[in-house]
């Protein structure tokens, strides 16, 4: 049998084997409409997505190419066909920098909504990982750290 947790990881790859889908592979109904998706969903060049659901809206977090930005691109979707760019205050390249990171930018992004109903981010900025949290998708994050500095050092 299947534990929560096992429960959990097959529920989301289903999530984003459907988002993937959805996004590449061609048209689908949308009441009495055919709806296409187009390629490239998205203007822009954007890698390492992480999906997550809220209240009904998905939330997609992504590298700004190439090689990483001063923020990550967001965006909010209810139909995959509809898409609002998002800005969030956290993490930036201001925000998460340390003596080690020196000019690398913020990438890969992942997000996942813990046990005690907060959102956890855990982003690169060069060999550096940085954790923040949150309430909401879109925030206000804050670093998990009180002193500021990134959960594992390079």
């Amino acid at each position: 049998m299947l534990g929560n947790y096992n429960k959990k990881r097959v529920l989301l790859s289903l999530i984003f084997s459907l988002s993937t889908f959805v996004l590449f592979c061609g048209a689908f109904k949308k009441g009495d409409k055919d709806c296409f998706v187009t390629n490239p969903v998205l203007q822009g060049y954007f890698a390492d997505p992480t999906i997550i659901k809220y209240e009904g809206e998905f939330y997609i977090y992504a590298t700004i190419d190439p090689w990483g930005g001063n923020e990550l691109a967001v965006f909010e979707t209810k139909d995959f066909i509809t898409f609002d760019r998002k800005h969030i205050n956290w993490p930036t390249k201001k925000l998460c920098t340390s003596p080690t990171s020196l000019d690398a930018m913020v990438w890969a992004p992942s997000v996942v909504k813990g046990k005690d109903g907060k959102f956890h981010m855990y982003v690169s900025v060069g060999s550096e990982i940085w954790a923040g949290v949150s309430r909401h998708p879109l925030g206000p994050w804050k670093n998990a750290k009180e002193d500021n500095s990134p959960l594992i050092n390079s």
